[in-house]
């Protein structure tokens, strides 16, 4: 104990006073790094401001479908901030954190026998998630099955110290993102095929592939109807939302692109034309609503991790894109598209670059 305590103490010392000083001024990598970090995440290239521009435009029609949402629920003029606030109102509609692994357990029972053996099959040996909570922090993640198969596929959920009341609306979309139809039944299958080697069953990620699915199969628990009531829509929305302004955070950070005119007109955000610390809370803190010292776990990963908060709507895209060519395809012959056997032919293709993705999906 004492040498890694001296071991930790030397690291801080290193960085403070060798590494800190050649460190640049401004936030991000830059582009010419960052183009690697988003090979490296996704397996593709991009064009930055492409992309950037899709962002914007996908984050204001995300807004309007709250906004729309909020209306429709409440009345004409409302916004999306009154329907939160609308949902939260009540603390005997939500539920304590301890509560937390019994619903969630349910969600993805009720989506496994929605999903599996008709929009996908799993392999043998594979079985049910189980949710269970994790120690205090906030967060949630997968975990595949062991190798031995002692433990199967696990979602594990934590919850920040204070945490109190727990809302299933804020919280369904995560579940079967994490669960069934997402990388359960995506990373867990494939953790369990034997056609792929352990480097692709268990550490070959690429985050583009594997969170592009669990997104895409949001999708697919909304037109199974996973998510049929407004609560639950207005939750996946503003999951959606997150992933959307972490795209510009990302890109704007990382790529040194110039702030948009609506992002730095937020409360908070300085109105420079450069992203900085201050600006991305801004953007973080009026497009999400995470608590605060989650909000700032978030702003410290998307400042020191590139390209990560990329993978989620870009992989996404590409199997949407798949899909709707696949579509075409069934359409020109006169055949309906066996979603069963797409979603099949996707995810035994192992953990892929999303060049590779798109080749293969056709």
């Amino acid at each position: 104990a004492n040498d890694a305590a001296q071991a930790v103490s030397d690291l801080g010392r290193y960085l403070r006073g060798e590494l800190a000083p050649l460190t640049p001024v401004r936030e991000g990598v830059g582009p010419s790094r960052h183009a690697r970090w988003v090979r490296r995440m996704l397996g593709t290239s991009i064009d930055t401001a492409e992309v950037y521009q899709w962002a914007r435009q996908e984050l204001v029609d995300v807004v309007a479908a709250q906004d729309a949402l909020a209306a429709e629920v409440l009345g004409t003029g409302s916004r999306a901030g009154d329907l939160d606030a609308h949902l939260r109102a009540d603390p005997s509609t939500g539920m304590s954190p301890e509560d937390f692994p019994r619903w969630a357990q349910g969600v993805a029972d009720e989506a496994w026998d929605a999903v599996v053996g008709r929009l996908l099959d799993i392999p043998d040996g594979l079985g049910r998630p189980t949710v269970l909570l994790d120690t205090p922090g906030g967060g949630v993640h997968y975990e595949e099955p062991e190798p031995s198969r002692s433990l199967s596929g696990r979602v594990l959920r934590s919850f920040a110290v204070g945490d109190e009341t727990v809302w299933p609306w804020a919280e369904r979309t995560t579940v079967l993102h994490e669960s069934v139809p997402g990388h359960h039944t995506h990373s867990g299958a494939q953790s369990l095929d034997p056609s792929l080697t352990l480097w692709q069953r268990y550490l070959g990620k690429v985050p583009g592939c594997n969170e592009g699915w669990a997104l895409y199969a949001e999708r697919l628990a909304i037109e199974t109807g996973l998510l049929s009531k407004p609560a639950d829509r207005f939750g996946w929305l503003a999951a959606r939302r997150w992933r959307i302004v972490r795209v510009l955070v990302d890109l704007g950070v990382h790529s040194w692109l110039p702030v948009p005119a609506e992002i730095a007109a937020l409360p908070g955000a300085g109105g420079g034309t450069q992203w900085d610390r201050p600006t991305v809370e801004a953007a973080l803190r009026a497009h999400t609503v995470l608590g605060e010292g989650f909000l700032q776990f978030e702003v410290d990963k998307q400042l020191g991790w590139p390209a990560q908060g990329l993978a989620y709507v870009l992989g996404e895209r590409v199997w949407l894109a798949g899909r709707e060519r696949a579509q075409h395809r069934a359409e020109e012959v006169r055949k309906k598209l066996d979603l069963r056997a797409f979603h099949n032919r996707g995810i035994a293709l192992g953990s892929v670059g999303l060049d590779l993705l798109t080749r293969e999906l056709g």
